[in-house]
């Protein structure tokens, strides 16, 4: 990542990440904040294919109006990693939304959007500020942030067609109506947008079980804050200005699309939510309520695996396998904890029950230390289950992390940790493409401890006629995890082609192992692209994926082969 491409915590979001104990973490997730749009691992291509983006626009008092913007797929396009533009002739925005008036007068230029996949759990965020705008012409937004979003919270859903019922009546108020009110108690995903002291709008995604964000009076909102990323991004922005933003849609039911705007306060360290460490109060200075709004008509899926329980909804079924507080919610049992690496350890976990999983995918934990601090952890599952619905026993490995509470903790304690399974997810698997059939051939390209959801993918498919090619990074060859295991798969499996490089400089390397970073021409070299029925996984550092999809965009691999996942949470 080019130096002038970096992102830089402000001071707000280093109050915030102060007051949590999480500095050490953000610092760790920062470079893979950018200052444009990450358009070479396709994020111009996920632009093109959604049809609802949700936009934060500055009113005149200085208070961010959060819209839900819509049009048919490509209405909204990444030309270079410092544009994003809506089509002037395909953009929709809903009866009397401010942001029309916000871009008529153009008086404040922040404007920010989430940009949504549902379905497929996946968000991003940009930033920045508007250029000169006429009506009918296209709305051009110069990026000054482009932020990638974890999958954690968000409920699947996907567009069922058109909605029947389109009108144009709009309430307004000061304090929220009985109507709006309902709106609120049905939702279970919301958008915040707050003012970062940059000079720009910030746009995040809150969600929880049906009715987690409450009402306690027409004027006054609750919003628990679930465990995060540790970089505080939004606290961070609340922290120096309080002006917030909100929009609730009824996706399954009416339509009606509720903005809110007020005063958001934070509640830090406040159990009050079980599964919430600190709490937004959010206080109504205005609402517009726009009945049967919504262009699209949804159908819900399913909720988010880490969403916790407190209060178990508003009456409805809460997909929970137990009485705890996460759907799936589980005290493990150790087996084993075996040294990987220099750096790596490797434990095996029993449940007391089927745990579900697919080879690639990670888990997330809940870890409570001696001092009965709780942290919220996720590692891949490097296991590969014994059947199709799961396993009781999962294999993960840990990098010791410098300065890492977590990885330090597991790798130092004596005895059994107290770890406690609440969810599995992840989407980099070949087994979760949609396709019934594995692909002929299975690249697996990674770079440190991103090695970990490609050993499962390779020990799931040591059995099948799946050829593998499979090329691994590590500065240091003592660090690299599960050496052993793949020089001997190297030897026994014919269709296994395995390449390591080690990027230190001075270290004396083996026979076999390639000096220095994964290159466009070593991939050129040890790939085989002319069969084209394959697919490319990647996990690793932000850089990493982003240098290595750049590659084999070269090579004319389409981004619709590539897969990646990189831990922002």
């Amino acid at each position: 990542m080019d130096g002038d491409n970096l992102y830089f915590f402000h001071e707000g979001e280093r109050i915030a990440q102060g007051k949590e104990g999480s500095q050490a973490k953000a610092d760790v997730l920062r470079p893979r904040l950018r200052t444009s749009i990450d358009v070479v691992t396709g994020r111009d291509e996920f632009f093109r294919e959604q049809r609802v983006v949700y936009a934060s626009s500055m009113d005149e008092d200085g208070y961010p109006w959060v819209s839900e913007v819509t049009g048919p797929a490509g209405f909204l396009d990444a030309p270079d990693e410092r544009k994003a533009i809506f089509s002037g002739k395909l953009t929709s925005f809903l009866p009397e939304d401010p942001i029309s008036a916000n871009l008529r007068t153009c008086s404040d230029r922040r404007m920010a959007m989430m940009v949504m996949n549902f379905e497929k759990r996946i968000r991003y965020r940009a930033n920045g500020n508007l250029q000169a705008y006429a009506p009918g012409n296209d709305i051009v937004l110069d990026v000054a942030e482009g932020i990638p979003g974890c999958p954690k919270y968000i409920q699947r859903r996907r567009i069922a067609g058109p909605r029947q019922c389109r009108e144009e009546l709009v309430t307004r108020g000061e304090s929220l109506s009985a109507e709006a009110i309902e709106v609120i108690e049905t939702s279970n995903t919301t958008f915040l947008g707050t003012v970062n002291p940059r000079g720009h709008n910030d746009l995040s995604h809150r969600g929880g079980f049906t009715g987690f964000v409450v009402v306690n009076s027409a004027v006054q909102l609750v919003i628990p804050e679930y465990s995060g990323n540790g970089m505080f991004m939004t606290l961070g922005n609340l922290e120096l200005c309080s002006r917030a933003g909100l929009v609730f849609v009824d996706y399954e039911g009416t339509g009606n699309v509720l903005q809110v705007v007020g005063d958001a306060f934070i509640e830090w360290k406040n159990a009050e939510y079980e599964g919430a460490g600190r709490l937004i109060r959010f206080h109504v200075k205005k609402f517009i309520l726009h009945h049967c709004a919504s262009p699209y008509k949804w159908d819900m899926i399913d909720y988010s695996d880490v969403n916790p329980a407190h209060g178990r909804g508003h009456g409805e079924d809460i997909p929970m396998q137990g009485k705890g507080l996460f759907p799936l919610d589980m005290v493990m049992t150790e087996s084993q904890a075996t040294n990987e690496s220099g750096t790596t350890k490797r434990f095996t976990f029993k449940g007391p029950q089927l745990i579900p999983y697919t080879p690639g995918q990670y888990a997330t934990f809940l870890l409570t230390l001696p001092s009965g601090r709780k942290l919220e952890r996720s590692w891949t599952i490097t296991s590969r289950p014994r059947t199709s619905a799961g396993d009781h026993e999962m294999e993960i490995t840990v990098k010791h992390m410098k300065g890492g509470e977590a990885s330090t903790y597991l790798h130092e304690v004596e005895g059994f940790p107290h770890i406690q399974l609440i969810a599995v997810g992840g989407e980099l698997s070949p087994y979760l493409t949609g396709v019934p059939e594995l692909p002929r051939q299975v690249i697996l390209i990674s770079a440190g401890i991103g090695i970990t959801p490609m050993m499962a993918i390779t020990r799931s498919l040591r059995e099948t006629d799946v050829e593998i090619t499979f090329i691994h990074s590590e500065r240091h060859e003592k660090d690299r995890a599960f050496a052993d295991e793949l020089a001997m798969l190297k030897l026994s499996n014919g269709s296994f082609r395995l390449t390591t490089t080690v990027t230190d400089r001075m270290e004396a390397i083996n026979p076999g192992v390639v000096r220095g970073r994964i290159t466009k021409e070593l991939l050129q070299t040890k790939l085989k692209l002319e069969n084209h029925d394959y697919q490319v996984y990647i996990c690793g550092p932000g850089k990493f994926i982003s240098d290595v999809c750049e590659f084999l965009l070269q090579l004319n691999v389409q981004t619709s082969r590539l897969h990646t996942e990189d831990f922002n949470f």
